[in-house]
Parts: structure tokens; C-alpha cells; sequence
């Protein structure tokens, strides 16, 4: 059973390295929209559902990566910190894409 919980350890830091760079993408993208045509709101438009929806579907990847380092914390205590790592990491990508789809910045369709 240890095994599964480190695989799971391991996919969950995989969706957050995935989920970081789509959120890094998306900022750079309004970074460079916004000097290209002055700072006009909003200046996200298309593909901002998936702000909102990336966002939320998070939380069980959160949920999944907790119940994995409490798993993992006794029997296999450096799985646990990478699953704790990648915890930490889905749950900060997830605060920013919500609050960016919650700013001015971003129409949501």
C-alpha cells in the first residue's frame, strides 16, 4: 500500500508542475497583452473559464496530495515532504488563478 501512496505522491506533483506552468503561461500572456496595448480592462479574455475551472479543480488534487503526505509521514517520510511540497504548491497555484479570474483584470465568458 506504501507504494501506492508514494505513485501518488509522485502524480501529485506532477499535476502541480503542470498546473504551475499553465498559471505562469496565463500571467505572462496578460503581462505582455497588457504592455502591447496599454493597460485597458480587462485584458484577459478568451480561455478565462478555464482560469475558474483550473481553480477548482484543485481542490481534490489538494485533498489527494494531504491524504498522501499523512500517509506517507511514518513509513516513507520523504514522499511525505514531497507530497506535502506538492500540496503546497496546487493549493498556491489554485489561489492565484482564482483570484486572478476574481480580478478586474480578466472577463470571464
Amino acid at each position: 500500500m506504501t507504494r501506492l501512496w508514494r505513485g501518488s505522491a509522485v502524480a501529485c506533483l506532477a499535476g502541480a508542475t503542470l498546473q504551475s506552468s499553465l498559471a505562469l503561461s496565463i500571467v505572462v500572456k496578460g503581462i505582455r497583452v497588457a504592455l502591447q496595448s496599454g493597460l485597458h480592462l480587462p485584458v484577459l479574455r478568451d480561455g478565462s473559464t478555464m482560469l475558474l475551472l483550473v481553480g477548482l479543480v484543485s481542490i481534490p488534487g489538494v485533498l489527494f496530495g494531504l491524504r498522501a503526505h499523512l500517509r506517507l509521514r511514518e513509513s516513507s517520510p520523504r514522499f511525505a515532504e514531497l507530497a506535502g511540497a506538492a500540496t503546497l504548491f496546487l493549493l498556491g497555484t489554485a489561489v492565484v488563478l482564482v483570484g486572478l479570474s476574481a480580478s478586474p483584470l480578466v472577463e470571464l465568458h
